[in-house]
């Protein structure tokens, strides 16, 4: 047995023997307090990186709401122009059109 431990000396570093040193000294009290905090420490880590994950994903879902509704108005605002174009409406017409459906435009059932 005593030739095993020396063996188990001599192949692992110093760093390895003082860490072992260290870990007999302390009480399982303390092992466990240990693991309590290190496994806490890891959660807190695991829920800020899940919240910022999802924050991220919320705003691209955000941008592209936005993006499907000035998408929307500038198809209408053509289709008006083109209504012009054809003599089928004045300007001024469908520039108030435009501006009223703009005023009156939401997204994501109305809170947008």
């Amino acid at each position: 047995m005593e030739r095993d431990r020396r063996t188990n000396e001599a192949s692992g570093s110093a760093e390895g023997c003082r860490v072992m040193g260290f870990l007999d000294k302390i009480t399982i009290k303390t092992k466990f307090t240990i693991i309590l905090v290190l496994s806490v420490f890891s959660l807190l880590i695991t829920g800020a990186t899940s919240a910022s994950l999802l924050r991220d994903q919320m705003v691209e879902e955000r941008i592209d709401k936005v993006k499907d509704v000035v998408a929307t108005m500038i198809s209408q605002a053509e289709r008006l122009d083109a209504e012009v174009a054809q003599g089928q409406r004045t300007r001024q017409d469908a520039q108030t059109l435009v501006l009223d459906t703009l005023n009156r435009a939401k997204y994501d059932d109305g809170t947008g």
